[in-house]
């Protein structure tokens, strides 16, 4: 009875460098009024999503690269390379003035983006298979990891707040710079899984091949990674555009920081409430209730033109969306095996990008008139389709 608790307790302190590192990588002043901050300097509605799909193009080209260079060289060495690109991208936005060196900065972003995204939760799961002999604990670990990020962007969102009055909103991305650096620090000294490479690298024509052989021979497999893919989009799509409700309701960039703090605890509800639902081995309900609860908030979201009610909308879309968001992860890492997850999770991403790029643009497009009715509906029926991915499939997928 007691070896789980040491276990977990263990597992606790190897993770620390790691949730260290992304609270520090959580630090991301400009987040709350970067779209507002993009506007100012040139940028269009329509533009905005076109410099969002280029970030999101950076990650489609770089992701499965990133993913296969972490299996067959060292995931810890990519997570550092993306720590420093980070400090890269944010020095370009710093000193951008105009659309085209802003565009510039964004590409960078996604690029680093690419190089830690589909990585850290895959070191999770190795970790923590690894520390404890089963994955039974990664939705714990992943829960904390969502909740340290959580709290460090909502407090980081608040801390924009008074930077953007005091002295301006250039000073919030200039202000990150330092916690970007830092971030290398505890990344050093994390104590990265070996199981990867105890297992053997495994060639790319041969993961293509598995790959292929997975996709084809499990009709549930195909619909985990629509279901995954979808709806990682849609949790995109809001993060990425919330700041445009705000605007189109005339609320002042000064708030914006304290409205994207409220948001960004959804972070933290969710951790919570998929606590909740483990606990009570509640899984499949917690899944749907929380899809349930997301499609009513993407309605209030779509047609009441109301703050409050656009701010509850958003924290409880992204609240339960986090729920989703860790037992589909769960599910899709379990299906492989270590020595081509980091890979396999990289190519997922990069299909999420794709589709993210083509849901970007055309929300943007949209958006232009009104982010009410065309472009809320666009996220309604988007979700719909999410529900049914997740209500058919219902067939437990073997590991390869």
């Amino acid at each position: 009875m007691q070896k789980q608790p040491d276990a977990g307790r263990a597992l606790s302190l190897r993770l620390l460098p790691l949730y260290i590192t992304i609270c520090l990588q959580g630090v991301v002043l400009f987040n709350p009024i970067e779209k507002a901050y993009m506007l100012q300097i040139g940028f269009s509605k329509s533009s905005v999503g076109i410099a969002t799909s280029l970030y999101f193009l950076a990650i489609l080209l770089t992701s499965t690269p990133a993913g296969i260079l972490a299996d067959r060289w060292s995931r810890k060495a990519v997570l550092m390379l993306s720590a420093a690109t980070f400090s890269t991208a944010y020095i370009t936005f710093s000193l951008s003035t105009s659309p085209s060196s802003y565009v510039i900065g964004s590409i960078l972003w996604g690029v680093s983006s690419s190089l830690s995204v589909g990585l850290y939760d895959t070191v999770l799961f190795d970790t923590t298979k690894e520390s404890v002999s089963s994955s039974d604990l990664y939705e714990k670990v992943y829960g904390q990891y969502k909740l340290y990020q959580g709290l460090t962007m909502a407090s980081a969102a608040l801390s924009s707040s008074l930077i953007v009055k005091l002295l301006g909103m250039r000073w919030t991305y200039i202000l990150t710079i330092p916690f970007a650096i830092l971030a290398l620090v505890p990344l050093y000294f994390f104590k990265e899984p070996k199981s990867y490479k105890s297992m053997g690298k495994v060639r790319i024509l041969d993961l293509i091949a598995t790959l292929k052989t997975a996709i084809k021979n499990r009709h549930s497999l195909v619909l985990l990674i629509g279901a995954n893919t979808l709806h990682l989009c849609l949790m995109n799509l809001i993060y990425t555009f919330r700041q445009f409700w705000y605007v189109e309701l005339n609320i002042s960039a000064t708030f914006f920081g304290i409205i994207v703090a409220i948001t960004w605890l959804s972070n933290c509800f969710g951790s919570l409430l998929e606590r909740f639902f483990r606990k009570e081995s509640r899984h499949k309900n917690g899944k749907v209730a929380s899809m349930a609860i997301m499609l009513a908030c993407a309605l209030c979201l779509a047609f009441v033109q109301n703050i409050v009610v656009v701010v509850i909308a958003q924290l409880a879309f992204l609240a339960f969306g986090t729920v989703v968001t860790i037992f589909l992860s769960r599910e899709l890492h379990d299906v492989f095996p270590s020595n081509v997850r980091a890979s396999v999770s990289s190519m997922f991403q990069t299909i999420m990008c794709a589709t993210s790029i083509l849901l970007t643009l055309f929300f943007g497009v949209v958006s232009e008139r009104s982010i009410f009715g065309a472009a809320g509906i666009l996220v309604v029926g988007c979700l719909v389709i999410l529900i049914y991915f997740i209500k058919i499939k219902s067939i437990k997928i073997e590991q390869l």
